[in-house]
């Protein structure tokens, strides 16, 4: 039997003994029976016709944020995955849920079931839509997200839900349910409390075409006035929520994890009052029903000194068992919220836990046997390593090859290196609307690499590291005039200093001097203007779509150079333009990694490990010894940049600070 099979077209596909590893935020090993991937909802009736689906061994998949297996399981997962978006119009009076009605500011947006979450989120802001800013970067796919009626920071999923498209499987027909016979609650619809029942396939949101930001959640303002801004757009609140939101949880991704998965608890109002009277520090919610306040799980958890300690083993044998208002025995748990659907499974495949998804304030579940500060330090070694031993190969390879041919390989095998990791989770094309600014930011990469690429070829190659770090101190130039960031006295007098360090090295007027050192500063000038490109694409595209498009584009505006002085490689050139390749895409994935999961202040003075790295490489492979101009100057550019890293991370501004860090290397 073949590995998959794909019926009705390409909109059903069949899985044996498949992988579910990939397919849960905590990535612990699990498979399936079959995985069922559809993407049209009118395949659904044969598909749970189908004699592989027995009676209730069905699991529905979402983004996998609260599912645990504790066993492989024995039955069909499901998952759907049509990611189509479209607007449907003005809303003619809404049906249900929260909003303004009538007024000629609102939009239908239907997206269906498959579709990533926190994608569709910025998808809506691009569009100049809002209302969903505040649940950004929230896992899962937008098919879950009523079931759990996601909420975060002061917004409830209920609120801009219009309607709910979903196969009921009681009645054997799909059906569109109104917000208002959703059965929404604070964590809860109608969907988790009836499991087996519904297959959500798409969801139907009214947003307003008039910014009406909700900033009553203190930790979001807080974010806000550290950013410095006032008054914020849509876009603005959702770059807020994505700061703190990174701050308390790593990128699964990265690190596996639970993410949220504590439900604010809900007491009556006497209660709430008694304990705002011993701790006035205590936050307190509307409930959204009468006699009842809601408080912070997380702001209780800390006050009882429990965050961060890992659970301990018990003596002798336990038994978890669901939390409150969850219906399974304590042998047989699935959970499903933001991230799949509810359904009883074989015995002791799946267990359940409370709330999982989307707490104001994000508790963690991950293994305590890693720092992340570790982690990150480790990763950002790794990726200083790898871009070592690329500018390494960058000089073996310019021996027989222009620097054309060597930039134009390095972009197509690091992209064949690269489509791995890119779709991991999914086939299916990253979407953006963002493609002019792409074709700007791919042209002025590809130049910014072939100037620092010819500089590793043919200067001193010490010298031409040393060069490229004088990019973060062009960038913050750069963020003045492009960002409208506020950059004051102190880094000025950093950035000031640092081109002291670029003027050492250079020397003019010296006759050390060369014009090959003016070709490695306009790699570096340009490689700033790529780090404010990728600063603005980021505010809308997630990471792996930027990759994805940058290397997209690279390799045909690099082949058109490289046309014109084409030679085929021979013999061992083949190696060195694959390794350069799995070089340059390794420390791009490791350096993002690092950059993820730890501060840009502590991480930097790690990446300055490459030019000792690079140094010696040169010193044994090629004889060429730095100069101490050049060991001088690249300590006060290395010596800037630390106090520029340093002093952006303490304001706290939005700016572009990990992004001139990011293309201060070889790469482009």
């Amino acid at each position: 039997m073949s590995a998959a099979a794909i019926d009705a077209g390409s909109a059903v596909r069949w899985t044996p003994a498949a992988d579910l590893t990939d397919r849960t935020s905590l990535r612990v090993p699990a498979r399936a029976d079959w995985l069922v991937e559809v993407a049209d909802a009118d395949a659904l009736p044969a598909v749970l016709a189908d004699p592989r689906i027995e009676g209730d061994r069905l699991l529905v998949l979402g983004g996998g944020s609260n599912l645990l297996f504790a066993a492989d399981l024995e039955g069909v997962a499901l998952a759907m995955t049509g990611d189509s978006v479209s607007v449907q119009g003005q809303a003619a009076g809404r049906s249900g849920g929260g909003g303004d009605d009538g007024d000629g500011d609102i939009l239908l947006v239907r997206a269906e079931a498959g579709c990533s979450w926190h994608d569709f989120v910025l998808h809506t802001l691009a569009l100049g839509l809002s209302g969903l800013e505040n649940l950004s970067l929230i896992p899962g796919t937008v098919g879950a997200s009523p079931i759990q009626n996601i909420g975060a920071y002061g917004v409830e999923l209920d609120r801009r839900v219009h309607a709910v498209e979903a196969w009921d499987r009681q009645a054997g027909a799909r059906v569109r349910l109104a917000a208002a016979d959703c059965g929404f609650a604070y964590r809860d619809s109608r969907f988790k409390r009836e499991p087996g029942r519904w297959i959500v396939t798409a969801v139907e949101f009214a947003l307003s075409r008039v910014p009406r930001p909700e900033l009553g959640y203190a930790g979001l303002s807080d974010e806000l006035a550290a950013m410095g801004i006032d008054a914020p757009t849509p876009l603005q609140v959702s770059e807020a929520v994505c700061r703190i939101r990174r701050r308390k949880l790593p990128d699964p991704a990265v690190l596996g994890n639970a993410g949220s998965f504590f439900k604010n608890p809900i007491v009556p109002k006497a209660q709430a009052d008694a304990l705002l009277a011993a701790d006035p520090g205590l936050p307190c919610f509307d409930a959204g029903a009468p006699g009842l306040r809601k408080l912070s799980a997380a702001w209780l958890i800390d006050a009882a000194g429990w965050r961060g300690i890992p659970r301990r083993r018990r003596r002798g044998r336990s038994r978890p068992c669901a939390g409150p208002g969850q219906p399974w025995r304590c042998q047989r748990r699935a959970v499903a919220g933001a991230g799949a659907a509810h359904r009883r499974l074989g015995a002791g495949a799946l267990r359940r836990r409370a709330g999982a998804g989307a707490a104001h304030r994000r508790g963690r579940l991950v293994s305590p046997a890693a720092s992340p500060h570790a982690r990150a330090a480790l990763l950002m070694l790794g990726s200083t390593t790898f871009f070592a031993a690329m500018a390494v190969t960058i000089r073996l390879a310019s021996a027989d090859l222009s620097t054309y041919e060597i930039a134009f390989f390095r972009n197509l095998f690091g992209l064949l290196f690269l489509l791995p990791f890119l779709f991991r989770r999914t086939w299916r094309l990253p979407r953006t609307t963002q493609l002019p600014r792409y074709l700007l930011r791919c042209a002025i990469g590809v130049a910014s690499m072939l100037c620092g690429f010819w500089a590793l070829g043919h200067l001193p190659m010490a010298q031409a590291v040393a060069l490229s770090y004088a990019t973060p101190l062009f960038a913050t130039v750069a963020a003045v005039f492009i960002l409208g960031e506020t950059v004051r006295l102190r880094r000025w007098s950093a950035v000031a200093v640092g081109l002291v360090g670029v003027l050492v090295i250079v020397r003019p007027g010296s006759a050390e001097f060369s014009l090959g050192t003016l070709v490695a500063l306009s790699g570096a000038l340009l490689s700033a203007l790529v780090a404010i490109q990728i600063k603005q694409l980021s505010r809308i595209d997630a990471a792996d779509t930027i990759v994805f498009y940058t290397y997209v584009f690279w390799v045909p505006m690099s082949l058109v150079p490289a046309l014109f002085a084409w030679q085929w490689p021979q013999g061992i050139q083949w190696l060195w333009l694959l390794l350069l390749g799995a070089f340059g895409t390794g420390g791009q994935l490791l350096w993002t990694r690092a950059l993820e999961i730890g501060e840009v202040s502590a991480l930097q003075p790690i990446s300055f490990m490459q030019l000792p790295l690079v140094a010696l490489a040169a010193w044994l492979l090629f004889g060429e010894a730095p100069t101490q101009w050049t060991l001088l100057g690249a300590g006060i550019i290395l010596a800037a940049n630390a106090y520029i890293a340093h002093r952006e991370v303490q304001l706290a501004r939005r700016a572009a600070t990990t992004a001139p860090v990011e293309a201060a290397k070889p790469a482009e």
